[in-house]
């Protein structure tokens, strides 16, 4: 009786070690966004990603522009993504990312480089298992040129480091987990 009571209370105790182990996994994304300052402009922008859910709190990944109005950047950010709220299948998280925008060789050569290093915010709700809808909006940090595509509306500072607000910093998307 004493062994059966023991498995039993092993396997309890085990069921959220193996649940939290189903949570990981290879994800790919791909998110939808505006590159314009209107909601009526027809500039859309894609952002595929891939990367890794280390746990049901943190995972990394790597995401790329696909931009279908004036294609002028190449864009590669790397992030690290922390749930910070949980509320059963909607979760509240924060995303560090650092970003790199280069203008296309021969198509725009006089815009600059620009590089962004901060934080992103954002929520995801589970549609299915391993299935997520994602939200992300608002950007906290530091921008090398923080009116290169914005051109000032609802950003706060002047330097380098900014809040930004803006539309093309709403994106929605979906994500898969492996």
């Amino acid at each position: 009786m004493k062994k059966i009571l023991s498995v039993l209370l092993m396997m309890v105790l085990c069921t959220p070690a193996i649940n939290a182990q189903e949570e990981k996994g290879f994800f790919v994304g791909l998110d939808v966004g505006k590159r314009a300052t209107s909601l009526l402009s027809k500039k859309a922008v894609l952002y595929p990603s891939v990367g890794y859910q280390i746990n049901s709190d943190w995972s990394v990944g790597i995401r790329t522009q696909i931009d279908f109005s004036d294609i002028d950047f190449i864009y590669w950010g790397g992030y690290v993504q922390y749930n910070f709220v949980k509320f059963n299948k909607l979760n509240f998280f924060s995303e560090g990312k650092v970003s790199v925008f280069y203008p296309i060789p021969g198509w725009k050569e006089d815009l600059a480089k620009v590089t962004e290093a901060g934080i992103n915010f954002g929520a995801s709700y589970e549609l299915f298992k391993k299935f997520k809808l994602n939200l992300r909006y608002l950007y906290l940090g530091y921008c090398s040129n923080p009116h290169w595509d914005q051109n000032g509306s609802y950003i706060l500072g002047e330097g380098k480091f900014i809040v930004s607000g803006s539309l093309p910093r709403l994106q929605v998307g979906l994500q898969y987990t492996f």
